[in-house]
């Protein structure tokens, strides 16, 4: 266990003012220098155990009072969503959208009360989140230009105006959900833009996003380094100077990422060792995993390889913690491909029995493309998916 270790905010500046003596002199040719993901997101849900999780969406389902609680009905709604999406049945999470935006708004014709109508926003982000998931970015673009919540002369949902005007009456009604749905937009912007790489309309759009600080900075690095813009880059990077590093370390990393992409064969030592240390103190554990996972990827590229196996299964043992499946399969990526030929076979079970046990598409995929043999896998078969999407089609209000 690491020695407890103090931060404070002139050990921040200590690491980060070495950013002022760092310069890129000139602009690039475009290329991808950074990944294109966002690693200081959070992400807002848990991948635990779907079995489970399908028996009791599937058991309130049943026990739901219909008539009382849209939330219980909205809840169990959203979350076979997300169990579909992460099974990649893309064709069942699509059609549960559509059954709970039509649900809703029968309800609201039903009993005159259009405060119901805010219930059909989360349905319609995860729509514009599987056409985003299927590589249909263009489907995925225009459902979100209709969501334009700050506008109400903008058409929304359909060209019936006065549903328009219900719409965004409900929305703006819950100044709660309003703040959920517009930060749910402004990421599900920021993916599409980082996936279809228009760099410059992503930069365009953030320029104007006073929220979401931290979020939008590491976008805007990311586009400006992949744009081959160093500059700007650099000015991004320039501007964390000011912040607390402990709270959101995301942007020193993705500048390190930025010096080992541009070839710089030796990062400063003392900046990986903060970071490990930092990650590794009981006092201060309040960053994602995947944002330790990528300082444990970017130390091995460095030849650090003890502390980016011992930070890899730190992040496992949090995973088991969680019960975060997806992760954990991340996590044991990792470490199948770092450790030697002795940790490599206990590596080998830990990944043969999750691959057996865990449901999710994306995590087995992830698995099986590192260590081939796991297709001699035999695979479970099961039922209660299925049964929760007829339950969820014959649900009437």
């Amino acid at each position: 266990m690491q020695k407890n270790i103090q931060f404070e905010t002139h050990n921040d500046l200590y690491y980060l003012n070495q950013l002022h003596r760092r310069t890129y002199h000139q602009d690039m040719q475009p290329r991808q220098l950074l990944q294109n993901k966002i690693i200081s997101q959070q992400s807002s849900c848990l991948y635990k155990p779907l079995s489970h999780w399908i028996n009791a969406t599937r058991l309130s389902l049943h026990k739901v009072d219909q008539f009382q609680d849209p939330r219980q009905i909205e809840e169990i709604f959203h979350h076979s969503i997300v169990i579909f999406i992460a099974l990649e049945n893309y064709k069942y999470a699509r059609e549960i959208c559509y059954s709970q935006i039509q649900t809703f708004t029968h309800w609201s014709n039903k009993t005159k009360n259009t405060d119901l109508l805010k219930y059909v926003f989360k349905p319609w982000m995860q729509l514009i989140q599987i056409n985003r998931l299927e590589g249909n970015l263009y489907d995925a673009c225009e459902k979100l230009k209709t969501l334009n919540i700050n506008d109400d002369a903008e058409i929304m949902i359909g060209e019936n105006k006065l549903l328009t005007y219900a719409l965004h009456q409900a929305l703006h009604n819950d100044p709660i959900l309003y703040n959920e749905i517009y930060k749910l937009s402004v990421v599900e912007k920021i993916h599409l833009y980082l996936a279809s790489q228009r760099y410059s309309e992503l930069i365009t759009y953030t320029n104007h996003l006073n929220d979401m600080q931290y979020f939008i900075q590491e976008a805007q690095v990311v586009a400006y380094a992949n744009m081959g813009k160093m500059k700007e880059t650099f000015r991004v990077l320039k501007h964390s100077v000011c912040q607390n590093i402990t709270k959101n370390p995301a942007l020193l990393l993705r500048e390190l990422e930025l010096q080992l992409a541009l070839g710089f064969n030796r990062l400063e030592s003392s900046t990986l060792d903060f970071l490990y240390q930092l990650f590794m103190s009981p006092d201060y554990f309040t960053h994602p995993v995947p944002m330790i996972l990528h300082l444990a990827w970017i130390m091995q590229k460095t030849g650090m390889s003890k502390k980016a196996i011992e930070l890899a299964h730190f992040c496992h043992e949090l995973t088991i913690q969680s019960g975060d499946e997806v992760l954990k399969a991340e996590c044991l990526v990792m470490l199948f491909d770092w450790s030697d030929s002795e940790s490599k076979k206990k590596i080998e079970d830990l990944m043969i029995i999750h691959y057996f046990n865990t449901r999710y598409v994306v995590a087995r995929k992830k698995m099986i493309y590192c260590f081939k043999d796991l297709k001699f896998v035999e695979t479970q078969h099961h039922d209660d998916a299925t049964l929760l999407f007829e339950d969820l089609l014959a649900f009437n209000i």
